[in-house]
């Protein structure tokens, strides 16, 4: 009995100590990153910053995208919305949808319109994400509209049966327009071709 207690105890500290290690491993990885991204900036500015972007160490990668949301260069936002399209490490995908907010700059809009017919559901989801903070902030385009009810036909019910918290694309179309049709594609359709014209001619 006592052996086996003093065995699990033992085990039971090897995991905790190992655990810890990969923490503080993890965190002097994520430091070294934002140091050689501050040493890109400062030997070459934001181009040598945006070149991290590419860079093979997921750790830079973040450290230049968080960065580069810090800095809200609209030189940033093709190249972020270039990760958005293909990067799949989560960390990063939040990261970069934090910076495209922070950026504040309407031309991230028609890319991110493009990025709603992905073929990648959660790429559409996020490209719905930003779109709907930055019409929050004031920068819309209602070029956004016809693909967002697109977005809400095809997706509502595949997004709610994974239990996101809410619609994405509902919650876009709500803040774009100032009308709330729920999921109600067929009212949301009828508003759009009775205001489209109008709204177009803005």
């Amino acid at each position: 009995m006592n052996i086996t207690i003093n065995t699990n105890w033992v085990i039971g500290l090897i995991v905790f100590a190992l655990f810890a290690f990969l923490i503080v491993l993890s965190l002097v990885r994520r430091s070294k990153a934002k140091k050689k991204v501050l040493e890109a900036l400062n030997e070459g500015g934001i181009e040598a910053l945006i070149s991290k972007l590419k860079d093979e160490d997921t750790n830079i990668v973040e450290a230049a995208v968080e960065a580069l949301g810090k800095m809200k260069d609209p030189r940033a936002v093709e190249p972020l919305i270039e990760i958005l399209n293909k990067e799949e490490d989560g960390d990063i995908l939040v990261k970069t949808i934090d910076a495209l907010i922070e950026i504040e700059d309407p031309k991230a809009i028609p890319p991110l319109i493009s990025t709603l017919n992905h073929k990648d559901l959660g790429n559409r989801w996020y490209a719905c994400q930003i779109i709907e903070k930055l019409a929050r902030k004031g920068i819309i385009d209602y070029q956004a509209v016809e693909p967002l009810i697109s977005i809400l036909k095809k997706d509502s019910k595949y997004v709610i049966k994974e239990g996101f918290p809410y619609n994405a694309a509902e919650e876009a179309l709500k803040v774009i327009t100032g009308q709330d049709f729920g999921e109600d594609v067929e009212k949301w359709e009828l508003w759009w071709d009775v205001h489209k014209d109008s709204i177009n001619r803005i």
